[in-house]
């Protein structure tokens, strides 16, 4: 006749997992093995399974978050707050509600943090904001233009009011401190930081209208790269560092083009599209360009550029979008 014991024990992890806390093992001895023997092989389970849970649950609180891959605007009756979307169910969180109107964020170029410009008043603060928290850091006070991050996170650099003119200035976001980034001529704005974080692309009427120009972050190695009688604007350095989208156009018609990062294969991509002043954001993989089409009077949605094709469809109802990109390791090998 088999002798059975019975054990109890109190499990919190497994009850996470929707398993009763009180686990009930009955151990016999009809197949010759001893009880102890058992009990050890069930604790050490047990340990395993605790493990096991502890870190399962660590992994399933991070993935509970959603990280975004796009994070964009809304406007309302009340101003604008920045939302985020999962591209994989549509799936929108709304990601700032404050009474300031907030506009522009854009992701640092290793996915942890965004930037945006908050707006009360009189007051312009550029904030920054770690992709797990809601907490903000203030990172610049009096700036109201949109910003870019350095390929390390290290630096942003944001167009500033300069003397009778304007120019682009680069900012520690450790310590607050700026340098002005001197490219021999006023006129310079919305400038952003290629991946490898050695140069910058930037819009400057220098020449007259508007046009696009590289340069080395110390200023130097100034180049041209469009040259027309319409309004190029808003560049946007791809992933890979191989090309540059901007708006191309005059007011109230400007397409999306995009071109190598020296300025040759030059390239259109939409016509017809009321193009709106933000910048074009480039999908991880630069196969895809997302850009803010101006809808209606006051409307705006956000659209999807495929940059082999062209084909353009609606994403969703927004403004200023942009998107997750890689981690910055993959492009500074």
């Amino acid at each position: 006749m088999s002798r059975v014991r019975k054990i109890s024990f109190s499990c919190p992890q497994l009850l996470h997992w929707g398993v009763s806390a009180n686990v009930v093992t009955e151990i016999g001895e009809p197949f010759g093995i001893q009880p102890m023997n058992v009990v050890r092989r069930i604790l050490m389970c047990f340990l395993l399974a605790v493990i096991m849970g502890c870190a399962a649950t660590e992994t399933q609180s991070v993935s509970d978050l959603h990280i975004p891959d796009l994070i964009f605007v809304r406007y309302d009756s009340d101003g604008s707050d920045i939302y985020g979307l999962r591209v994989a169910d549509m799936a929108v969180t709304q990601m700032t509600d404050t009474k300031a109107a907030e506009e522009f964020p854009v992701w640092s170029k290793d996915g942890s943090q965004f930037a945006y410009l908050s707006m009360l008043g009189d007051q312009f603060e550029i904030k920054a904001r770690t992709a797990l928290s809601d907490e903000d850091i203030v990172l610049l006070v009096g700036a109201a233009e949109p910003v870019s991050w350095s390929g390390d996170s290290k630096f942003i650099v944001v167009t500033k009011k300069l003397g009778e003119s304007r120019g682009l200035v680069m900012v520690s976001t450790r310590t607050g401190d700026e340098t002005i980034i001197p490219t021999g001529a006023s006129g310079d704005a919305y400038a952003t930081w290629s991946p490898k974080s050695d140069a910058i692309a930037f819009e400057s009427t220098r020449d007259g209208n508007p046009e696009i120009y590289t340069a080395d972050i110390d200023g130097r190695s100034v180049a041209r790269l469009t040259d027309n009688n319409v309004l190029d604007e808003w560049p946007q350095w791809s992933n890979s560092g191989e090309h540059i989208a901007y708006a191309s156009g005059v007011e109230g018609d400007k397409d999306l083009w995009i071109m190598r990062s020296d300025g040759t294969e030059k390239r259109q991509l939409t016509s017809n599209l009321l193009f709106g002043d933000s910048y074009p954001s480039w999908s991880p993989d630069d196969s895809k360009v997302v850009i803010t089409v101006i809808a209606g009077d006051k409307d705006t949605n956000l659209m999807v550029v495929d940059v082999e094709s062209g084909v353009t469809e609606l994403l969703i109802e927004g403004a200023a979008a942009s998107w997750r990109p890689r981690r910055a390791e993959e492009f500074l090998q």
